[in-house]
């Protein structure tokens, strides 16, 4: 068990590396300023404010010299400082007031490229690679003075820092003149993480870790079964998956049935054990969502079948709240069950009544487990939130479960009874009675269901089984088989009755002559005269009874091998002969009682087609979805029984947060979470929840790094991992050199496991590619599951992504509708625009303004006005999030603001009609061209296009060369510059500059664009004291 006492080791050294290149600005509190003076001297001259980290060495400080402030009010309308600190430097200082360097200076995190949640208007002020490399290359020294500290800060702001810092609108902020001085604790980490660090330190670091470790190690079925690695995880493929299909209970949709890959994956799921992990690769357009709706359903149908206890519960989990809004989305989509698409019969009578939820107030089958800064943007989601005035800590803004009496639950059940009654045709009464029927009728419709697909099955495994025995006999039937292998064993009864015979004659032979052995062991000189006597004999032996044999030599052991080997041989073709034998007849009985079965198929399943692949099509539209819609019912039926019952008998309390989740279970079964907020949600005064929840669903799982998810494993008894390694990679805080040196401090190099092939480094690893090493099932080629139907795109659109990204696995099933709008399906255009430098990122003002011309005259042209319709329509991607804010502004000037304009994290998990894509380059230096060195970001751009991907760039420069991504694309695109409706270059010059004029007419006092070397001289260079008041403008 010590690799996972390393693992967590490993991971919490992440965390807490991390947290120093990530400050939370809204933590920022200043303990004290100083002058400019004292900071560059290096001597706090008052120490006053400071006495306690003065006493205290080990309480680290922040030191700021580059602030801004503005002042926001707060709820209850007091007015405070958020601060802006672009330069940090962490020290202590001393019972004398000089300050001493503790590690090397940063720049937080969120100044940084790629932006770990890119907003419209973020400010960046250099990447992650410049600093990188700029320490790897100027290792910070061990204890240098303070001056040679300040040296360093002005090199590194030299040499990493953007040569124009990007558009930064002041309005709000004032810079500060004097340095300020914070305490390190408070500020250090996003409030974001820290639920994930105080799992991490509760079992590694702090005084609950003793308790805690060992509960996780033996509670916890993932870390037990999966972490605790003896040997390699055991994978494979079920050969006989199909079986499986009578365990697939639920749909909650008629709308799609399943696809090929994705019922293999589902079966493969379904025989899942506790303790194990399913990992599927999911591209995009192939049906992820459907899949998980899937498990979902199967997994609540079945537990009412078993009248469970208590219901399913599942937590699905994400790294970003897209993710999770997406799942939640899933829930949300209207069902329609229309009763002409469903047999007329008794068993699915009045089947539309069943859509609607029969309690009020229950909106989803999915809940929110929110964080607090999220609540007021979210309220359209069924939400849980903290509430320490409730027993739980618990509230929702559903129903109020802890405030329930008995005259709300009453009512609940009057309103569920009269859908009820409606539903049977006839007046029910009691809850009891509902529950019941309910009940009774999912039985009818589950029995039916299993006892088709289990003859159908049988019939389709036995017949796989049966024509590859056909096929390897070369024979027409199982009778003519059987008949061959029957003589096959008489022969070899014969050849074995052959080889006694041999044996005999050999131990009659030996017989003879054991006593005159006997006697010559006592004469050795007679017993060499007679050995060659003995071997002579054995050679007429040979010559008379093994004639045919190859013998090496005539001594006694020579023959006994021979004969041994003949005795051996035989009885295993005999075993294998009578196996395939039985196997042969095992076969045809099967056959002939399916066949029976299938004889009386119209009297009892005159509905379902004969064929498994069409029944299960069939299936999955009809008696999956009622299943699951009446599993809806029967349990909200046993939420009314047991909320009555906890009302009446505890006065509505909840004894744990444990109970009350499994009672809200009964009518919202999916609790969803960001890894981030799990932890908190997922335990009760710090006791987590191992193992709790029946399963956990982690979507985007590419994107996810396994330290922030390992904390949410653990809360479950197994997992469905879904993701596509070919997209979106995650974004580490730390450098490949630092994962190596947590990797040494945690012991981590000292055990046998492949830490790259695991996936558990936060330079290059992934909670999907963790999920791929441990994965119980994979597919025939070894690989973990992929599904491979696509819908989504244009199929001249996915070809390019299916050939250059997926090696041709998909299966593009998309019906190729035209668009409507008269534009190619795949096309570039040649926009002749200059590339400009902003800082590291880059703009194409042209390009830009070309591009927002051109979305306003399609919308006006297509009249497509509204902002709902426009955001559903057309969204625009670069590699760019300065050539992306240009885009934004200049369509702002042209009233359009509701569309999507961002980089490929704006994108992902998204769809469009139409998809723009701005390259910004005009250099000709194609090996630099980012699209190209991070090929996801096209993959990510062309699957996001339903109808149409549109390249409007400088095709001197894009797709030059053949052999990368955007060479491939350009040769699947048609050139559309001539029919495609451009704007005119004057109307380009026009928009750009009266966005130009613009920027000035409204330039208020603080608004400026900052160059390098004016944030390094007001900064960190002596000669340069206080606000430069020369800041350059460049309105980029």
């Amino acid at each position: 068990m010590s690799l996972i006492k390393e693992l967590l080791k490993y991971w919490n050294l992440n965390l807490e590396e991390a947290k120093y290149i990530d400050i939370n600005d809204e933590n920022i509190s200043p303990l004290h300023s100083i002058s400019r003076e004292e900071f560059f001297e290096g001597k706090v001259s008052d120490l006053t404010l400071l006495h306690k980290h003065c006493a205290d060495e080990n309480n680290e400080i922040f030191i700021c010299p580059k602030l801004y402030r503005k002042k926001v009010k707060k709820d209850n309308g007091e007015s405070k400082y958020i601060y802006s600190a672009w330069l940090v430097i962490p020290a202590k200082i001393t019972s004398t007031g000089k300050l001493v360097v503790t590690r090397q200076p940063f720049i937080p995190r969120k100044y940084l490229r790629p932006t770990l949640r890119p907003t419209k208007e973020a400010l960046t002020l250099s990447s992650i690679s410049e600093v990188d490399k700029y320490w790897n290359s100027n290792p910070f020294p061990e204890n240098p003075s303070w001056k040679r500290t300040l040296e360093i800060c002005k090199d590194f702001f030299n040499k990493v820092l953007d040569n124009v810092i990007s558009i930064i609108t002041l309005n709000s902020y004032e810079e500060l003149k004097e340095v300020m001085i914070f305490d390190a604790n408070e500020c250090l980490g996003s409030a974001t993480d820290r639920h994930v660090k105080n799992f991490y330190e509760n079992h590694i670091v702090n005084k609950f870790s003793k308790k805690k470790y060992p509960e996780l190690c033996g509670k916890s079925p993932i870390v037990s079964k999966l972490f605790n690695l003896n040997g390699e995880v055991k994978k494979e493929t079920l050969s006989d998956h199909e079986k499986m299909t009578s365990n697939h209970l639920g749909q909650i949709k008629n709308q799609y049935e399943l696809t090929e890959s994705q019922r293999k994956a589902l079966h493969h799921f379904l025989a899942l054990q506790d303790g194990e992990l399913l990992s599927i690769e999911g591209p995009p357009g192939t049906g992820k969502t459907t899949l998980l709706q899937s498990v979902f359903a199967s997994m609540w149908v079945n537990s009412a079948m078993e009248q469970r206890e208590d219901p399913p519960i599942i937590l699905a989990s994400g790294g970003t709240n897209l993710a999770i809004t997406n799942i939640l989305r899933t829930f949300d989509e209207e069902i329609v069950l229309e009763k002409s698409q469903f047999p007329q019969n008794d068993l699915f009578n009045h089947i539309d009544l069943l859509v609607e939820r029969w309690i009020s107030d229950v909106k989803s089958l999915g809940t929110y487990c929110i964080a607090p800064s999220k609540q007021g943007e979210n309220q359209s989601y069924q939400l849980i939130t903290f509430d320490k005035e409730r027993d739980s800590g618990l509230s929702t803004n559903w129903i109020n479960f802890e405030e329930l009496d008995l005259e709300q639950i009453q009512t609940y059940e009057a309103t569920f009874l009269d859908k009820a009654s409606a539903f049977f045709q006839f007046k029910i009464l009691d809850i009891q009675s509902a529950r019941q029927l309910l009940f009774s009728r999912l039985q009818q419709c589950v029995y039916e269901m299993r006892g088709a697909l289990e003859i159908l099955s049988e019939d389709y495994l036995v017949t796989k089984q049966t024509n590859k025995l056909l096929e390897e006999y070369d024979r027409d039937s199982l009778q003519q088989i059987i008949t061959e292998l029957s003589e096959q064993l008489k022969e070899l009864e014969i050849e074995r009755e052959d080889i006694e015979k041999k044996l005999y004659k050999w131990d009659s032979q030996k017989g003879v002559r054991k006593p005159l052995e006997k006697w010559l062991l006592k004469i050795p000189m007679m017993g060499r005269l007679f050995e060659g006597l003995f071997v002579y004999a054995n050679k007429r032996f040979v010559d008379r009874y093994l004639s045919d044999a190859s013998i090496s030599s005539y001594y006694d052991s020579t023959i006994e091998k021979y004969l041994d080997g003949l005795e051996k041989e035989c009885d295993k073709k005999i075993s294998e002969i009578e196996a395939k034998k039985m196997l042969a007849e095992d076969f045809k009985r099967t056959k002939e009682q399916v066949t029976r079965k299938l004889e009386e198929w119209d009297d009892k399943y005159e509905h379902i087609p004969k064929d498994l692949k069409e029944a299960e099509k069939e299936i999955d539209k009809k008696h999956r979805v009622l299943a699951f819609h009446l599993s809806t019912h029967y349990w909200e039926a046993r939420w009314i029984e047991k909320a009555k019952e906890r009302v009446t008998k505890k006065q509505g309390q909840f004894s744990n947060r444990k109970e009350f989740y499994r009672e809200m279970a009964m009518l919202t079964p999916c609790f969803v979470s960001t890894m981030y907020m799990a932890p908190r949600y997922f335990n009760e005064k710090y006791n987590y929840f191992y193992g709790f929840t029946d399963l956990l669903i982690i979507d985007e799982a590419s994107q996810v790094l396994p330290q922030y998810m390992f904390p949410v494993l653990t809360f479950t008894k197994k997992g469905l991992v879904v993701g596509d390694s070919k997209q979106l990679p995650p974004i580490s805080n730390l450098s490949a050199d630092q994962c190596e040196i947590n990797i040494n401090k945690s012991g981590l190099n000292k055990t046998f496991i492949d830490m790259n092939a695991m996936g558990i480094k936060a330079s290059n690893g992934s909670m999907l590619k963790l999920a791929n090493y441990f994965t119980r099932y994979v597919d025939d080629d070894s690989r973990p599951f992929m599904l491979k139907e696509h819908f989504r795109c244009h199929s001249s659109i996915a070809s390019y992504f299916n050939k250059q990204f997926y090696n041709d696995k998909l299966i593009v099933c998309s019906k190729d509708k035209t668009s409507g709008f008269g534009i190619p399906n795949l096309a570039v255009v040649n926009v002749k625009g200059q590339e400009e430098r902003s800082g590291s990122s880059r703009i194409n003002h042209i390009e830009a303004g070309t591009i927002a011309l051109w979305i306003k005259d399609f919308f006006d042209r297509f009249d497509i006005t509204t902002e709902e319709l426009q955001r559903k329509t057309l969204a625009v991607l670069t590699p760019f999030a300065q050539q992306a804010r240009v885009i934004r502004k200049y369509l702002g000037e042209l009233k359009v603001s509701s569309i999507v304009v961002g980089t490929v994290h704006a994108l992902q998990g998204s769809e469009f009609e139409i998809v723009m894509f701005s390259p910004t380059y005009t250099s000709l230096d194609t090996e630099k061209h980012f699209f190209d060195r991070e090929p996801y970001i096209l993959n990510v751009a062309t699957s996001r296009a339903k109808s149409a991907f549109l390249t409007f760039g400088d095709m001197e420069a894009f797709g030059v060369n053949k052999n990368v991504p955007s060479g491939k694309l350009r040769s699947y695109s048609v050139d559309a510059t001539e029919t495609i409706i451009l704007p005119e270059r004057k109307e380009v010059d026009h928009l750009l500059e009266t966005m130009r004029k613009a920027f000035y007419s409204k330039l208020p006092g603080r608004v400026h664009q900052i160059n390098k070397i004016n944030i390094i001289n007001s900064t960190i260079d002596q000669s340069q004291v206080g606000i430069n008041e020369n800041a350059t403008l460049n309105i980029n």
